[in-house]
């Protein structure tokens, strides 16, 4: 029964936010408001990530939306309601979905798909959402939540299991037929579970092996392994499905799989894949259809979570503190990325000191530039300044520091990493950037990051080390008295070093 007495409430909360696209979550201090008309104010209990909190960070739905707290996946309690709130009362246990909100009047808002309105609102995109200690929700949109189920096991039902419950039992197949599901991560081992309990077999497809044991254990009749048998003759072998549930985001697995359909089957995809070339012949022989499915409103919610507790599905999660906000969604990326990653230098450096990236356009070292932080007018600038502080704070280092003759400047480059924790592991040596390479009109200028002896190699453009030569001339010197040492490479820097320093700092020495 809901409390009626009524909380004292703080005068702010902590909260994550994104306050620019690009930039790491960062913790602040936010003022509390009171719920308006239609709105209820939430004491959040557990928040799940999901992959488009992190296509929100990256501004992958427009830099418009910053600053902003993210998170769909919201469980907490309410603790006050806005004037003309009926649904839920004070201490209510409540959920946010992607779904916040709808105007009750469009054509889809008349056929009950609330969460496809023309004029609908989502937590964490277009309205603060629940990283945060509090959050205020449309009470149109809240989802009402049991208090005996645990709030972290729930948040993902809010998005990734309402998004497969909803898709199996709209797609009408009957219980008994075969029901693939391709793809083995947040919404895939919630829909082998969903499909289990509903009465259809379940075949489970992903690459390699070490997940047979995990969906078997999900309630997977069988696993196929695409890495070593053909995924569309396995499943036609075991008689055609009735339905494919497409969760893994891979357009080159996706569009094959209307072959493994039976007669009248359905391919329903999940995963956002942009353009996907499908077979018509596919469709067209076995009266075979393609769908999408775009999560579920309120009731749908309900209706998954009390599926979910009374059938015992139950969702893989990790927990982490408001305060690791960031440490939680590069662990979602991290583990939802089995490709080879490609991650810049700037950003690895940048996470070090905002100012580090730029430092190393022109220190050919990292105790060079780390050592120019510890001057007295850097020192005390903070290391991660607010975003719109951050060109103003770099003009100020700009005229602070002097360039030093001698001293090469080089863009930011990267190398290729079979993973996020492989570029951590090159980050620590510096081995992100080996070398650094500049085209001249008739030779190549090569800076060589890992040795301090013979910091540069000069080839001419039929590859012949010239070096020896090239130092000559560019120093006007009759005789060659440097080594192949340091001494050399900054004697060849103060003639390099006019058309290549203006990199540094954007230009701005």
């Amino acid at each position: 029964m809901a409390s009626t007495i009524k909380p004292v409430l703080p005068t702010s909360y902590k909260a994550a936010v994104i306050e620019a696209p690009g930039a790491p979550l960062k913790v602040i201090d936010v003022a509390l408001k009171k719920p308006g008309p239609g709105q209820v104010l939430v004491k959040v209990l557990a928040c799940g990530v999901c992959h488009s909190d992190a296509g929100l960070q990256q501004g992958h739905f427009g830099p418009h939306l910053f600053p902003r707290v993210p998170g769909h996946e919201i469980v907490g309690d309410v603790v006050e309601i806005g004037e003309g709130v009926s649904r839920v009362a004070n201490g209510d246990r409540v959920g946010g979905t992607w779904h916040g909100g709808h105007d009750h009047t469009c054509r889809q808002c008349h056929m009950g798909l609330f969460q496809i309105c023309d004029n609908a609102v989502s937590n964490g995109i277009s309205q603060d959402g629940g990283y945060a200690e509090f959050v205020l929700l449309r009470s149109e949109a809240v989802v009402r939540v049991p208090k005996d189920l645990d709030p972290a096991q729930v948040g993902p039902l809010l998005c990734a299991g309402v998004t497969v419950f909803n898709s199996i039992r709209k797609m009408k197949i009957e219980q008994g037929n075969l029901v693939a599901i391709q793809g083995i991560g947040g919404l895939g081992h919630l829909a082998i579970q969903y499909a289990n309990k509903m009465g259809y077999k379940v075949a489970a497809l992903s690459s390699g092996s070490e997940k047979r044991d995990l969906a078997l254990k999900l309630g997977a009749h069988e696993f196929i392994d695409s890495s070593q048998v053909d995924p569309i003759k396995a499943l036609k072998e075991l008689g055609g499905a009735a339905l494919i549930i497409a969760t893994a985001p891979n357009p080159k697995s996706i569009a094959p799989l209307t072959g493994a359909l039976g007669a009248a089957g359905k391919l329903c995809v999940l995963a956002p894949v942009g353009q996907l070339e499908i077979n018509s012949f596919d469709l067209i022989s076995k009266a075979a259809s393609v769908h999408g499915w775009p999560s579920g409103h309120a009731l749908d919610c309900e209706d998954a979570i009390d599926f979910a507790r009374t059938h015992g599905v139950t969702c893989l999660v990790e927990r982490f503190s408001l305060d690791n906000a960031q440490e939680a969604m590069d662990t979602m990326i991290q583990n939802k990325n089995y490709s080879p990653a490609r991650v810049p230098e700037t950003l690895v450096m940048s996470r070090f000191h905002f100012l580090l990236p730029d430092l190393l356009r022109f220190q050919n070292s990292i105790p060079a530039a780390v050592g120019l932080l510890g001057s007295p007018t850097i020192w005390h600038m903070p290391i991660q300044p607010a975003v719109d502080t951050c060109d103003e704070l770099k003009e100020v280092a700009s005229r602070e520091l002097e360039p030093q003759a001698g001293i090469m400047t080089a863009r930011a480059t990267h190398e290729k990493a079979r993973s996020i924790r492989h570029c951590c592991q090159l980050a620590g040596p510096r081995r992100m950037s080996v070398e650094r390479k500049y085209d001249g009109e008739y030779c190549q200028i090569h800076i060589d990051l890992n040795k301090s002896g013979a910091a540069i190699k000069i080839f001419s453009k039929s590859g012949r080390d010239s070096t020896r030569g090239l130092r000559k001339e560019a120093l006007r010197n009759e005789e060659d008295g440097y080594g192949s040492g340091q001494e050399a490479a900054n004697e060849i820097s103060k003639v390099l070093f006019k058309s290549l320093h203006e990199s540094a700092f954007g230009g701005n020495w």
